[in-house]
């Protein structure tokens, strides 16, 4: 079993604005100066609303709101590129690069992906650490430096991410999210990528590693079947520069059977990329079974690979590789459950195409959430058809949610709020467009969830009880999510400024040697060395999470070390 440590809490500062570079058989652009407002959502890798999210564009700053949403107005483009920095402690930092529009609004969707530590290895010994799609990162022995650039050759926790172009969500996690790149001429194109891979180094007390200088580390990266045929013998390689957000032409990998395998001279994300002059899809998104204005603000449209937001207007603008077949699509699982696809014929380089794309009509699903006393609250609905997530919609400023349906079928409608409620229900969708109005749909916890709580000794705790939730008027949220992807379920409980967050690579009921723990307490931030975790109840989606935990963990930027017994917890399971 592989060795899992905690997400590290320490998200990288946001960065300052981009430099202008100059671009080249780009197509024509965007906003070139303009003013405009940027509206945006901000979701976890199961499609869960981030609250609290630093956001930053240009010189302007803000956070999300409880459903994930915010607003910047007066954001300058940089050229005619945006560019927006997201963070948040227990992620990794994201970094949207996107085209504007060339209206004076425009629209983003950020995915931020937990940051879980992989693998652990002693930096003086090395090694070569393996994914389980076959991805690999070797680290040669004594190569590994801390910030004041000290060898270091101590214990080393790693978070090694695979982005795989074969995942359905490839385009929502990729770095900079356009694939804009600058060769080693400074020549400006878009990429086609066959995969990435990043390396967070860290060591036990949390401090940034990166590689000596004058060292190397080699990568491979599993080519995904259906690129095998046209993958070429050499391809650049790339690193990101999170400060300007496009990628900077840096090495080359070499294709060695169904892999590339490349050295590179210090960790960031990399990307095996074929690199191409650009041309320009741009459009709007219709919906001609609406009345009044028939195009879409906030629609994702996913193009090659990459996903774009509409403007306030319906309007979308993307760069995309000349010479290549590109499929163009609203994915319905980012669309309330409507989508539509179209094919795009390969373009001149420096060409462009305008191409809208059109919502079919259907039947909609209206209601409002409400808590077990009848008040408009937060939330949102997730649709299932024989077990399979068909879409989400999250309700807007008066708690209504919108959702599109299959016709004819009976589906499962299940609603969550953000404080660990849940119901859910049968609804039998109409064979027209009529749709159906549910009213309002109370969300209320199924079990009053219990307080965690457990015994902490050491840092100047002595065997102190320790309780997280049920004191009166207090919010308490107790919530599972689970990863289908990765197979670990992560546990939090919050309440005021004490957090304590379970993640267990677990899909069902047992005990698990080699958890994660990560706690803030009094002011304090703990992870783990080792944790055990037992799960004695592993309830599917609505239902409960329960188990024991015990172990010892360690305080971030200190040098205490607690020990923890006697932990209980239970949540409720939100998705799966």
């Amino acid at each position: 079993m592989r060795r899992m440590l905690f997400p590290a809490l320490l998200c990288a500062a946001l960065f300052s604005a981009c430099k202008k570079s100059n671009e080249s058989g780009g197509g024509p652009d965007g906003n070139s100066g303009g003013i405009v407002e940027l509206n945006g959502t901000v979701v976890d890798e199961n499609g869960v609303p981030v609250a609290g999210a630093a956001i930053k564009s240009d010189a302007l700053q803000t956070t999300t709101n409880a459903t994930g949403n915010f607003k910047l107005g007066g954001v300058k483009p940089v050229g005619s590129a945006l560019v927006v920095y997201c963070s948040k402690n227990g992620y990794h930092s994201q970094t949207r690069h996107f085209t504007a529009t060339g209206g004076n609004s425009a629209g983003v969707r950020i995915t931020l992906q937990n940051r879980t530590t992989t693998h652990t290895l002693n930096a003086a010994a090395g090694g070569t650490l393996t994914l389980p799609r076959g991805a690999s990162v070797q680290i040669p022995a004594g190569a590994l430096v801390k910030p004041d650039g000290s060898t270091y050759n101590g214990a080393v926790d790693l978070a090694i991410t695979h982005l795989d172009p074969a995942d359905p969500q490839f385009s929502v996690k990729i770095p900079g999210g356009d694939l804009a790149a600058e060769r080693t001429d400074k020549s400006v194109v878009v990429l086609y990528s066959y995969g990435m891979i990043d390396v967070d180094m860290t060591t036990t007390a949390g401090e940034k590693l990166q590689l000596k200088s004058g060292k190397t580390s080699l990568l491979s990266f599993p080519i995904p079947a259906f690129q095998q045929a046209t993958a070429p013998a050499t391809i650049p390689l790339w690193h990101f520069d999170e400060a300007s957000g496009v990628w900077k032409e840096d090495g080359i990998a070499t294709r060695q059977g169904n892999r590339y395998v490349g050295t590179v001279g210090h960790f960031s994300t990399w990307n095996v990329d074929d690199p191409k002059i650009s041309a320009m899809v741009e459009g709007f998104v219709a919906d001609p079974c609406q009345s009044g204005s028939p195009k879409v603000p906030g629609a994702n449209v996913t193009i090659g690979q990459i996903t774009v937001q509409t403007d306030k207007d319906g309007k979308f603008k993307a760069r995309v590789p000349a010479g290549m077949a590109i499929t163009m699509k609203l994915d319905p699982k980012l669309n309330n459950g409507r989508g539509a696809t179209k094919e795009i014929a390969p373009m001149a380089a420096g060409g462009s195409v305008t191409q809208h794309i059109s919502f079919p009509c259907g039947p909609q699903l209206t209601g409002r959430i409400t808590n077990c006393e009848g008040k408009p609250w937060v939330g949102f609905v997730s649709m299932y058809l024989n077990g399979e997530l068909l879409g989400s919609a999250y309700t807007d400023d008066q708690s209504r949610f919108l959702i599109f349906g299959p016709k004819g079928k009976t589906i499962v409608l299940k609603a969550f709020d953000m404080v660990g409620g849940s119901s859910e229900q049968t609804v039998a969708i109409p064979a027209d467009d009529s749709g159906k109005e549910l009213g309002d749909v109370k969300v209320c916890a199924k079990d009053q969830l219990k307080p965690a709580q457990f015994k902490i000794n050491g840092g100047g705790y002595n065997q102190q009880t320790v309780q997280i939730g049920g004191k009166a008027g207090e919010t308490f949220v107790a919530l599972g999510m689970y990863d289908v992807h990765s197979h670990e379920i992560l546990c939090t409980m919050v309440a005021g400024n004490q957090q304590l967050s379970l993640r267990v690579e677990a899909e069902a009921a047992g005990t698990f040697e080699e958890s994660v723990l990560t706690m803030q307490l009094n002011g304090k931030t703990y992870t783990s060395q080792t944790m055990q975790v037992k799960i004695t109840k592993f309830g599917q989606e609505g239902e409960l999470v329960q188990g024991t935990f015990s172990g010892q963990a360690k305080e971030v930027n200190g040098t205490a070390v607690v020990s923890i017994s006697e932990g209980k917890f239970e949540v409720l399971r939100i998705k799966g």
